[in-house]
Parts: structure tokens; sequence; C-alpha cells
């Protein structure tokens, strides 16, 4: 794949800079910790690849016949977040023990990307514009693979920044306040999709 370096670093901005996925890392690290947020952060690394060659093998087709499935999606996507939202600004730290608040299982994470708005249009774009014509399946799975190089380091950044949050945040009261404004800025994640 010639243009796989310029792809990474595109992939590579898109997927550390704020986003569902990151908030919601971010989020299951302060309130869960590290060890319970493992599957979430593996549902990132492996969840995204996999949209890739869904995508880059012949979803992109399918949103080109039927461009309604696409919307469709979109609408999902943002239904998902407002959900999400709803239950990070609802989760409270107090009696972690008892806490009916589970973090999210890997599958629900794999499953998210393909409800994920930011990650759906980064996938696109970066596939319409770095995959030449040629050897596509080639290319696409060459990109998805390597995209993990990618996804490890920006998903484990807001993950680590949760889990040194999670230490300054001792009190029951800051994690919920601060749990309310990750929920305002992942609805916030939304309204890009919109302009």
């Amino acid at each position: 794949m010639d243009n796989l370096i310029p792809a990474l670093i595109f992939f590579f901005v898109m997927a550390i800079t704020p986003g569902p996925n990151n908030f919601m890392i971010m989020f299951s690290g302060i309130n869960y910790g590290f060890r319970k947020s493992l599957p979430h952060l593996f549902g990132i690394i492996l969840g995204f690849p996999i949209l890739i060659v869904g995508i880059g093998l012949g979803l992109d087709v399918v949103f080109n016949q039927l461009p309604w499935l696409q919307e469709l999606i979109k609408y999902v996507g943002v239904a998902v977040l407002i959900y999400l939202s709803y239950r990070i600004a609802t989760t409270s730290n107090e009696s972690k023990a008892h806490s009916k608040s589970k973090p999210l299982t890997f599958l629900q994470v794999v499953l998210f990307q393909w409800v994920n708005p930011k990650a759906i249009v980064m996938t696109i774009t970066g596939i319409s514009v770095y995959i030449n014509s040629g050897d596509v399946k080639s290319q696409v799975l060459t990109l998805a693979a390597s995209n993990i190089l990618v996804t490890v380091p920006s998903a484990s950044v807001w993950l680590f920044l949760g889990l040194w949050l999670q230490k300054l945040l001792t009190n029951d009261a800051h994690i919920k306040l601060f749990n309310k404004v990750m929920a305002l800025l992942l609805i916030c994640s939304i309204v890009p999709i919109f302009i």
C-alpha cells in the first residue's frame, strides 16, 4: 500500500482527538479502573479495524446504493450516544462494590464501532482518500491491521488519562460532576455529525 504512512497519520490524528470512543474509555478508567476497563480498550483496538474491513470490503458500495442506510446508522449511532451519555451522567462512584453500573463489555464496544458516527466517517474518508485502485482487498486488510498500531496508543492515552484523573477525583461529588461533564462532552461530539 503506497499511502500507508499518510493514512496512518490521518487515522492517528483522528483517533487521538476527542470523540465518543475516547470520552467513553476515559470515563471507564475513572469509574472502573484499569483492569475492568481492559475489555473496553480491546474492544476499541479490535473493533475499529473490523469496521475498516467491513466498510473497505463492501459496505461503502451498499452505502452508495442505499444512502438511507448510512443515514439510519447515523441516527442509531446518535441514539446510542445519547443513551451512553445518560449512563455516564447517572453513574455514581459511591460504594462501587454495590453499584449496579458495569463497564461496557468487549462485544458491546466492538459493536459500538458500527454505530459510532466519528469512526464511520473517518473510516469512509480514510478509505476513499488513501486506498488506490488495484488490489483493494489487500490494501484494506493492510490498513486495518496497521490501524492497531494507531489505535493502541490513542485509546491507551485516554484510558491512562482517566486513571490519572481517578487519583485526583477522590470524593463522590467530584466524580459525579466529572461524569456529567463527560456526558455533556459526549453529547457535544454529536454536533459535528449534523454540520
